[in-house]
């Protein structure tokens, strides 16, 4: 039986009640976190809970801001530790586990050389403390790979995932794409195929040169055409993104869809697909973006001050984190912040350069034999080696939070740190196994709202 099953027994077992009282924490948690998407459309709330409470790798996705409580919670027998107790506050991921990492092309590279690896998603970028990073991460990693019947998978991941951040925050080269392992390798081969044939243009446009529309499914994903408040969101973001300096010449608009769905954690957030071209006739020109609303983070546990004059305002986090923390500015040459009527949104690429790993897909990828401990440890290595490097290239919050702070603490005490993080991983994702259990009877039992649509009703909000 594999360590993280394993220890959520272990903890399940504990006296007669432990979880008395931590199943209406959890709700109380989901309702507070997910106000502003109850308040605008609880159906999309309701699919997120429902993605949530059948899978601990997506429970964990849409449960950040639960999960930094958690940790900064007095609790006493919650472990102490060292290393990760060191005590420095810099510009952090946020939520840097493994699906927030993927594949980037940026507008002049080679695809056959020119190909990155780096986090993909800083939505949750603010200051916090350091070793938050690193426990979030290692905690997805071990969400991910622990998979029968690999039974190590999971401790060679996160060992191999602790060293190789080490070296990289104390100013080691990073692990180059080729060596970062089977799984990478194979998400790049995948990306690298797909750029020969333009497989995302083509799978989700017509041969009209139009966005494929896709009715709403069973589990919620669709592609529908805009209401009438949408297409004017619309037209006034692309007004603003064609006003920017790195808006390519001669911009246009071709068309425009809402997509549902995808996503965990931002599932209720309003996200659109756009075709857009420079001008020219035919296909030749046409490109794919993604805009997705995003919303203020959660507060992480270390900040010593308050953090709000940092950012001027939420747009300029979604670009300044992105800069301070990307190892080259270019890797996403739509990258861009919009706003409309309080809203922030994000401007992506959408091409084939442009992929992430799946958990479901490297689940599967281990079930069946074809990835193994050593796979799983060098996909550790590759994620661990990003995030080190990030925090080597990130801003502190004070003058105690320089770049060798972190180097200082752990010089010669790496084989402690790697126990440390490996240790976390284990209690934190056997937290999560329980708490998604927790989540899936409390929808059982209080309906798929848990029961907030009773109190919203009441109130007349719905």
């Amino acid at each position: 039986m594999r360590w993280i099953v394993v220890s959520a027994i272990a903890m399940g077992c504990a006296g007669s009640n432990p979880d008395a009282g931590r199943e209406a924490w959890v709700v109380s948690q989901l309702l507070s976190d997910d106000k502003v998407w109850l308040d605008r459309d609880p159906s999309l709330v309701a699919t997120k809970w429902a993605v949530m409470a059948a899978d601990p790798y997506d429970f964990m996705r849409g449960s950040l801001g639960m999960w930094a409580r958690d940790l900064a919670r007095p609790a006493a027998d919650r472990p102490r530790f060292d290393l990760l107790d060191v005590p420095t506050v810099r510009l952090v991921v946020g939520d840097p586990h493994p699906e927030n990492f993927g594949t980037f092309l940026s507008a002049s590279a080679d695809p056959a050389t020119g190909l990155a690896f780096e986090v993909n998603d800083l939505d949750a970028a603010s200051y916090g403390t350091w070793s938050v990073d690193v426990r979030r991460g290692a905690m997805g990693l071990a969400l991910m790979v622990d998979v029968a019947p690999c039974a190590s998978c999971a401790t060679e991941a996160v060992d191999a995932y602790a060293r190789a951040y080490a070296d990289a925050v104390s100013g080691g080269a990073e692990v180059e794409l080729d060596r970062c392992g089977a799984l990478v390798t194979s998400l790049a081969a995948s990306v690298r195929e797909d750029l020969a044939s333009d497989h995302t243009l083509t799978k989700d446009t017509t041969a009209e040169g139009v966005l494929v529309r896709e009715p709403m499914d069973e589990v919620g994903k669709g592609m529908l055409d805009l209401t009438d408040d949408e297409r004017g969101q619309v037209s006034h973001l692309f007004d603003q993104l064609a006003a920017t300096d790195t808006a390519p010449p001669n911009l246009r608009l071709l068309d425009a869809v809402r997509r549902f769905g995808r996503g965990v954690a931002s599932l209720p957030a309003v996200r659109y697909l756009w075709l857009v071209d420079q001008g020219q006739d035919g296909l030749a020109d046409d490109e794919l973006v993604q805009v997705r609303e995003v919303v203020d983070p959660p507060q992480l546990p270390g900040v010593i001050r308050p953090t709000d004059g940092e950012f001027a305002d939420p747009t300029s986090r979604v670009q300044a984190a992105s800069a301070l923390l990307w190892p080259r500015a270019d890797l996403d040459p739509w990258l861009a912040a919009l706003s409309d009527d309080g809203q922030t949104f994000k401007v992506q690429a959408f091409g084939d350069g442009f992929q992430g790993l799946d958990h479901a897909d490297v689940a599967s990828a281990i079930a069946e034999g074809d990835v193994a401990a050593v796979d799983a440890a060098d996909l550790g290595r590759c994620l661990g080696s990003r995030l080190g490097a990030a925090h080597r290239r990130a801003p502190g919050l004070g003058p105690l939070d320089g770049p060798d702070v972190i180097p200082r603490a752990l010089a010669g005490r790496v084989d402690a740190f790697a126990g440390e993080v490996t240790r976390a991983a284990e209690l934190d994702s056997a937290q999560v196994v329980s708490d998604r259990a927790l989540l899936a009877t409390a929808l059982d039992a209080d309906g798929p709202l848990l029961g907030a649509d009773d109190v919203f009703a009441g109130e007349g909000a719905w």
